[in-house]
């Protein structure tokens, strides 16, 4: 029995030595800086909410992650790819849509889905004038009814 204890403790050590060196070995062979969850998160102005949903959706997922504590590292290509996926949120396609589109090399494809939401957007906005313009309507007899 504690032989099993100790042969148990040294194979967690061994793993625990293993995921260091490959933790160290991925560092060292990257040539351009490498990020923690912590620090893209304050970097683009995103949640670590966000960024574990992301992953956890595969839309986003980190360069490494570390097995023996799943710490997420990402490469400072990533950042790039990030704000791309939040610029694409922020001109209102939703997550699955941003799934297609990072992973189009059709170009008239592409083209195909940008139009459509342009189109979307438009009415959109159509529809938002007229809604403001009832509601001036209303203001102007509200202040009508005042005097």
């Amino acid at each position: 029995m504690g032989n099993h204890t100790r042969t148990d403790r040294v194979k967690q050590e061994f793993s625990k030595n293993v995921d260091c060196l490959c933790f160290s070995i991925f560092l060292c062979s990257r040539t351009v800086g490498i990020y923690s969850i912590g620090e893209i998160s304050k970097m683009v102005k995103i949640s670590l909410d966000t960024l574990r949903y992301y992953n956890e959706i595969q839309l986003f997922n980190p360069d490494y992650i570390n097995p023996s504590n799943n710490y997420r590292f990402y490469s400072e290509e990533q950042v790039k790819e990030l704000l791309h996926i939040m610029d694409l949120k922020e001109c209102g396609f939703n997550l699955d849509e941003i799934k297609i589109i990072i992973k189009l090399n059709d170009k008239t494809k592409m083209k195909q889905i940008f139009e459509k939401k342009e189109t979307e957007l438009l009415n959109q906005r159509k529809k938002i004038s007229l809604s403001l313009e009832k509601i001036k309507a209303i203001f102007e007899v509200i202040e009508i009814e005042k005097n």
